[in-house]
């Protein structure tokens, strides 16, 4: 069996941890450089002291990753379609599958879908090769990302697919 303790670097974050991960993300040398990115409309000073009082995963994705999403969508789709959201319901669980375009904006995409939809978001894949530096796994991981190893041995590739 596999202790929980080991299983934490791969689960997201419950809520209870995201306080601690936002003032990381907050003093993160990057993280100025980012809003400044997505958000250039806003007062840096403010959305940082905003950001700061952040302590759900849903209160995160809604104040930051679906504002976040829809202005990447904005700036780079002339056009963004769905269908069938309204077949899908919060008493059911569902697999979504992507086809691996961009693991991360994909998955983004599909979040803000299920968000404005009414639908619980899912969890989603993060490769291991993509969890450097700490704020990308920080804002992962508040995102209902979950670890996936990638590479090794086969025994290890095998130990790893237990953890998750």
């Amino acid at each position: 069996m596999i202790s929980p303790e080991l299983l934490n670097d791969y689960r997201p974050y419950y809520d209870s941890e995201v306080p601690e991960a936002v003032q990381r993300i907050a003093e993160d040398a990057l993280f100025e450089q980012i809003v400044k990115f997505v958000f250039p409309e806003r007062d840096f000073a403010e959305f940082a002291e905003n950001f700061k009082k952040i302590s759900t995963v849903y209160q995160f994705q809604d104040e930051v990753m679906n504002k976040a999403i829809h202005r990447i969508v904005d700036m780079t789709m002339t056009n963004l379609s769905y269908s069938s959201v309204e077949n899908l319901t919060n008493d059911k669980s569902y697999m979504y599958i992507s086809n691996h375009r961009d693991i991360v904006l994909d998955s983004a995409i599909l979040q803000i879908i299920l968000f404005g939809s009414g639908i619980k978001t899912s969890e989603i894949t993060f490769g291991s090769n993509l969890m450097r530096p700490q704020i990308v796994v920080d804002i992962g991981k508040i995102n209902k990302m979950f670890k996936i190893v990638r590479g090794g041995t086969i025994r290890e590739i095998f130990v790893n697919s237990l953890k998750v």
